[in-house]
C-alpha cells in the first residue's frame, strides 16, 4: 500500500513529464492533433491542485527536490536508488508495509518507493 502523498506525488510527476513531452516536435510530426498551449496549461492547473493536496512539509521538500531535480520521485530496485544509483540502506526497506510511510533517499533526497 502506498502512501497517500507518494501517491499524489507519483501523479505529479507524470504530470510533469507528459507536459515536458507534449511540446516535443515528435508529437506534431506524429499528426497526433493536440493544442499545445492548451493542454499545457491544463496540465499545470492539475499540477497546482495535487500540490495543494500535499502537507506543507511535503510541499516544502518537494520543492527543494524539483529545483535540483527533474524527477522528484524515484523507485529502489533490488536495494537501489533509481534517481542517483546509490545502494539504500537495507534498514529502510525492511519492513513489510515499507511504502505506508515517506521516505527519502539519504544520498540524493528524492522520495522514493521500493518495487521489490
Amino acid at each position: 500500500m502506498l502512501h497517500a502523498e507518494l501517491e499524489i506525488l507519483l501523479e505529479i510527476q507524470d504530470l510533469q513529464t507528459l507536459r515536458r513531452d507534449i511540446s516535443v516536435a515528435e508529437y506534431a510530426a506524429a499528426g497526433i492533433p493536440v493544442n499545445v498551449e492548451e493542454f499545457s496549461a491544463r496540465l499545470g492547473e492539475r499540477i497546482v491542485e495535487r500540490e495543494e493536496q500535499l502537507s506543507p512539509r511535503t510541499q516544502s521538500t518537494y520543492r527543494r527536490i524539483l529545483k535540483r531535480h527533474e524527477r522528484v520521485v524515484a523507485p529502489v530496485l533490488n536495494g537501489v536508488c533509481y534517481g542517483c544509483f546509490v545502494h539504500v540502506p537495507t534498514s529502510k526497506g525492511r519492513d513489510q508495509e515499507r511504502n505506508s510511510e515517506l521516505r527519502n533517499c539519504e544520498s540524493c533526497g528524492r522520495f522514493i518507493y521500493y518495487t521489490d
